[in-house]
């Protein structure tokens, strides 16, 4: 995304630089915007149904060792060898598993959807009036802009919360059991140490939405200037 993005300011910085007025710089940001979302969405579809095909023949083989080798399975782990209801339960689950994600992928992959990001902006591109359509653009990215930054800072804000929630409980659990309150509490390899990390990052980062609106900011602030 960043990589569109850069591409299209090298441009539009190019023609202030030689004093050349640069044509709606929203429209061609959100036009960039938009193209790499339908990219992104294709290249998905794409990758999407094997993976999920994947997924299923893994099942299926995982369901295949459970109810041919499920005895040696487990008493190689050191563990008594499963009832056979619990292997047959086992077993139909796994390949249930793996008869839907197949099947999903496989209909994926012979019908992928389409995508058009550009459809749901079809007010903005069939405006013939080229100050209109500017402005209908600019207020478009400064939308998006806002719309992600919200979604950024619950993000953060629910990571930090919910690792904060669990750090507490581990400490009174630490306290009851007689230990100190913080053993073990900071392990870096806890889940609450990804989820303290990712909401800094969330609210620390902007997103390429913002980052998006506020180079556009820059570029119409040094035209006028």
């Amino acid at each position: 995304m960043k990589k569109i993005v850069l591409t299209l300011l090298v441009l539009l910085m190019g023609g202030l630089i030689f004093g050349q007025a640069v044509p709606q710089p929203a429209f061609r940001l959100l036009d960039g915007y938009l193209e790499k979302r339908t990219l992104d969405a294709e290249y998905g579809a794409k990758v999407g149904p094997w993976v999920l095909m994947g997924t299923g023949v893994a099942l299926g083989a995982a369901a295949a060792t459970t109810w041919f080798a499920g005895d040696d399975v487990a008493r190689a782990f050191g563990t008594s060898p499963p009832s056979h209801e619990t292997r047959l339960v086992a077993s139909l689950g796994l390949g249930l598993g793996a008869v839907v994600l197949t099947g999903i992928g496989f209909a994926l992959h012979q019908f992928p959807p389409t995508f058009d990001e550009r459809a749901q902006y079809a007010a903005i591109y069939h405006e013939t009036d080229a100050a209109l359509q500017e402005s209908l653009a600019a207020s478009r990215l400064q939308s998006l802009s806002e719309k992600a930054q919200s979604t950024r800072l619950v993000n953060g804000w629910v990571n930090l919360g919910l690792s904060t929630v669990s750090l507490g409980f581990r400490s009174l659990d630490n306290q009851d059991k007689g230990r100190f309150w913080s053993e073990g509490l900071f392990n870096v390899s806890s889940w609450e140490a990804g989820a303290i990390l990712g909401g800094a990052l969330y609210l620390l980062i902007p997103s390429p939405e913002e980052f998006l609106y506020q180079e556009y900011l820059r570029v119409v602030g040094k035209t006028k200037g």
